[in-house]
């Protein structure tokens, strides 16, 4: 019986080991919801922030994980960068992770360094959205946001072994910690997204073919036709410029500042 245990042993141990697989599998999983979520999140604050008169941003856009990759990748960062300062090693002997940490806080340059590449993520987080016309408290906020961000996913990073350590109600209290500051990083992204999306920017400008039979609705809507000749044709109008699109609506600024949103199937084509 005993010999039996102890053939058996190496086999239940093993089923304890975490299978590679399972993890890329779940930690995968975890990072395109959290992609997902925050994209949308961002593009549903825009959208309420611009407060267009109809629709929601649909569910099954890739612009949702293109933005929320951004947010992604920008709270990354500093994962790469002390990957590189080598605070990530392949030594698994006894007590390398505590010898890690402790060269991490004896490192003085170190330290220097990574407070310089946190000062110059902050500025350029900050310059970014005051280009974008965003107030002065709300590019110091979204800075903020997106620097504690980087910090917290980096800590997490580096001190992987101390928060195994923690109780469960730390480690959920850390959970949530980094799901408020990601939350509000896509709620002020939003907000930035929203003024690129209302300013007037030469790029933006569009004129728009409108079919024949949308015409009127859209003169009421406030577009000007200055080129129309036949009432039974469709016609190109004045100039708008672009602010949001999807399957349903497209919708215009127009020059007096008014946002109006026209079907998407009575827009034939666009040119600047």
């Amino acid at each position: 019986m005993v010999d039996n245990v102890r053939a058996m042993s190496p086999d239940v141990a093993s089923e304890t080991h975490t299978n590679p697989l399972d993890l890329l599998l779940k930690w995968g999983a975890l990072l395109v919801g959290a992609t997902y979520a925050l994209g949308y999140i961002a593009i549903s604050n825009a959208l309420l922030t611009v407060n267009l008169p109809l629709g929601s941003p649909r569910w099954n856009e890739p612009r949702h994980f293109v933005l929320g990759g951004v947010i992604i990748v920008d709270s990354l960062w500093p994962v790469v960068l002390l990957f590189l300062l080598t605070l990530v090693t392949e030594d698994l002997s006894p007590g390398a992770h505590e010898k890690r940490v402790a060269r991490f806080w004896a490192n003085h340059w170190l330290k220097v360094l990574i407070i310089a590449a946190a000062v110059a993520w902050y500025v350029s987080c900050f310059r970014t959205a005051r280009g974008e016309g965003a107030p002065l408290f709300l590019a110091l906020h979204f800075a903020a946001d997106k620097v504690v961000a980087a910090a917290l996913v980096s800590a997490v990073f580096v001190f992987q072994k101390e928060l195994k350590r923690l109780n469960y109600i730390q480690k959920v209290g850390v959970i949530i910690g980094i799901i408020i500051i990601l939350w509000s990083v896509a709620w002020q992204s939003g907000r930035i997204l929203a003024l690129h999306m209302s300013h007037a920017s030469p790029e933006k400008q569009v004129h728009l073919m409108i079919a024949p039979d949308a015409i009127p609705g859209a003169e009421r809507l406030g577009l000007t036709f200055p080129q129309r000749q036949k009432s039974d044709s469709a016609a190109l109008s004045d100039t708008v410029w672009s602010v949001y699109s999807d399957e349903d609506y497209y919708s215009v600024l127009l020059r007096d500042g008014r946002i109006v949103q026209l079907r998407r199937d009575k827009v034939w084509g666009a040119t600047h």
